[in-house]
């Protein structure tokens, strides 16, 4: 087991983090550490090749899932029962895709002329194509 004593100088002080010349804070920077670790050898081999790998994928982590969790909160706002029709692959796809990738709130947006008109066309077409199927 290491220990905070089995750091080089060097590596220690580079990792040390500081607000100032004069301060510093009780901690160590753990990519510093790290780094140092993954480039140890021993009789030429690396020392700890497996357990950097290790830190280097755990180091990439997020630290929460709170971007998921908004997607799945954006899907039950939009898929209720009264919109259980929403086709996952189609409508409900598109409808997330606008709603996470917009800058502004969706009230705001003010869409053409162009699009209004060229998305009643649309509709008008898929109304017209699933009309004729059902009956």
């Amino acid at each position: 087991m290491m220990n905070d004593t089995d750091l080089p100088k060097q590596v220690k002080e580079a990792a040390t983090l500081r607000l100032d010349e004069d301060d510093e804070i009780d901690s160590l920077r753990m990519d510093v550490i790290w780094g140092h670790l993954g480039n140890l050898k021993v009789s030429g081999y690396p020392r700890f090749q497996h357990l950097s790998k290790v830190a280097q994928l755990v180091l990439v982590l997020p630290h929460s899932n709170a971007e998921e969790e908004r997607a799945f909160s954006l899907v039950r706002t939009n898929k209720t029962c009264f919109r259980g029709n929403l086709d996952i692959n189609r409508t409900l796809s598109a409808i997330m895709t606008i709603k996470m990738n917009s800058t502004a709130p969706c009230f705001e947006y003010k869409p053409t002329d162009e699009v209004v008109k060229n998305s009643k066309k649309v509709t008008w077409q898929f109304n017209k194509s699933h009309m004729s199927k059902n009956k």
